[in-house]
């Protein structure tokens, strides 16, 4: 295998111009930005969030949810204290979404849930079109303590 004999090597990245905003891709890294633009909704304005805080749905919450964005994946975290606990068979909104973070289109996005207890046992949690996290406490006792996440995609 011969070598060519009339290469020429590449142009040197030219770090001083940003593309969309970021100082230091070369021109050549142009490609790589179309790509992640290809991967979020037509209008994003982030392709990543980072972890957002959701808002209580109700009073009587302690706990945590976040919320995030990472193209067109949505994930939402939580783990709460509930007072009074949920009875068994109960219907009840946890948290809405944060602005940043777009709720499900049409159909609800389901996820799971453990809430604990005894026994501690998973539960359908799952997110509306409107941004509420909720869940049905189908384990057969009250429960006091509710974990788990709910991952969908938008766009």
């Amino acid at each position: 295998m011969a070598l060519p004999t009339n290469s020429v090597a590449p142009d040197a990245p030219n770090d001083s111009t940003p593309i969309d905003g970021v100082l230091g891709l070369g021109n050549d890294d142009q490609e790589i930005v179309n790509f992640i633009k290809a991967l979020s909704p037509s209008g994003a304005s982030a392709y990543d969030t980072g972890w957002v805080d959701c808002t209580p749905a109700a009073s009587g919450f302690t706990g945590t949810c976040k919320a995030r964005r990472q193209g067109k994946l949505v994930e939402v975290r939580f783990n709460y204290s509930v007072t009074p606990s949920v009875a068994s068979g109960a219907y009840f909104a946890v948290a809405n979404l944060p602005g940043a973070v777009p709720a499900p289109t049409g159909d609800a996005a389901f996820g799971m849930a453990r809430v604990q207890g005894s026994p501690t046992v998973p539960v359908p949690a799952y997110i509306s079109s409107g941004g509420v996290l909720s869940y049905i406490n189908t384990s057969g006792v009250a429960k006091t303590t509710l974990a788990g996440s709910v991952m969908y995609m938008v766009g």
